[in-house]
């Protein structure tokens, strides 16, 4: 018997023991699972989103003036991209994962939930999240990538080519 944990739209956390973990696109009673992230040495953790349109917890990122929401299965497999474009340094995009993986935390109430609204990034873990999700968006192909991932992909876009550029008078 292997243990995982189930994360269910609403946000609720359940652990869970049987012979194996269930695979992405598996309908389950509760619902679809999304993704399971095997991060680390942790028990894998499962996401699911609802079988039928129903609310569900979500993440919500700001780029500029927009807000863009992920389901809490995209937001962990974002977070763990950038974990391993990491490799295990410390950088933009381990502190865009650190601050996802917080986020998710609060989100299935394994942390105290705080007063943040949404998740703002610096520059450099915008082009690192935009980095990694070009990455995944090559691994999987368009059809099999999420749409409110790429809308948060083109906004990450649209940001960095609106953003001034950096002014190598003021670096020194």
């Amino acid at each position: 018997m292997r243990s995982y944990a189930i994360v269910h739209p609403e946000g609720y956390r359940e652990v869970k023991s049987g012979a194996g973990v269930p695979e992405e696109g598996t309908p389950l009673s509760v619902g679809i699972v999304s993704y399971v992230s095997r991060r680390d040495k942790q028990e894998p953790t499962v996401y699911l989103d609802p079988a039928t349109p129903k609310p569900q917890r979500v993440v919500m990122f700001i780029v500029g003036d927009d807000e863009h929401v992920l389901s809490l299965g995209e937001t962990a497999q974002l977070g763990d991209c950038l974990r391993r474009m990491s490799e295990g340094s410390l950088g933009p995009s381990t502190t865009a994962a650190i601050g996802i993986e917080g986020v998710l935390d609060e989100a299935t109430g394994q942390k105290p939930t705080s007063e943040i609204d949404g998740m703002e990034f610096f520059d450099s873990e915008k082009a690192a999240m935009q980095t990694a999700i070009e990455v995944w968006l090559m691994e999987v192909g368009m059809e099999a990538f999420p749409r409110r991932v790429l809308h948060l992909l083109n906004a990450l876009r649209e940001d960095a080519k609106n953003s001034p550029p950096d002014d190598p008078a003021n670096a020194a």
